[in-house]
């Protein structure tokens, strides 16, 4: 069943217990490309130090002339008896294409959906985000 929407906090809760989150080791242009027949994705990885791991699509922008700031947005809830957040987040250049991110414990939760009658489609070359660079690397 596909959730065009930011999901509640208890969806995000009854979602986890059912174990709807398909386990994966990093997001990808290949796994994006369901969006198309699935209309939603749910998805877990190993946790990251970034809020906002990297998926090549850009969430936020800073204001530039009459281009205004873009910025994803936090909602505070209890998932599964833990306080966290949920960052809501909604794509720079397809403003139909959003996701949420949820980190609990070691894992982090994505939901990414199309709104009203959005199609995905990968970022042009100069829409690329680039990663960050961590000590990691």
């Amino acid at each position: 069943m596909s959730y065009p929407h930011h999901l509640s906090e208890s969806e995000w809760n009854q979602f986890i217990e059912e174990k709807r989150f398909k386990i994966i080791e990093r997001i990808t242009p290949e796994i994006l490309g369901n969006l198309n027949v699935e209309g939603s994705l749910y998805l877990q990885t190993t946790r990251e130090n970034a809020k906002i791991p990297y998926d090549r699509h850009q969430w936020s922008h800073s204001q530039k002339g009459s281009i205004p700031r873009h910025q994803p947005a936090y909602k505070r809830m209890i998932i599964q008896g833990i306080i966290t957040h949920s960052i809501r987040c909604t794509s720079v250049s397809n403003p139909e294409f959003k996701k949420d991110v949820l980190h609990l414990g070691n894992a982090t939760y994505y939901h990414y959906f199309l709104a009203g009658n959005g199609v995905y489609r990968e970022p042009e070359e100069d829409e690329i985000k680039k990663p960050r660079i961590t000590g990691e690397s």
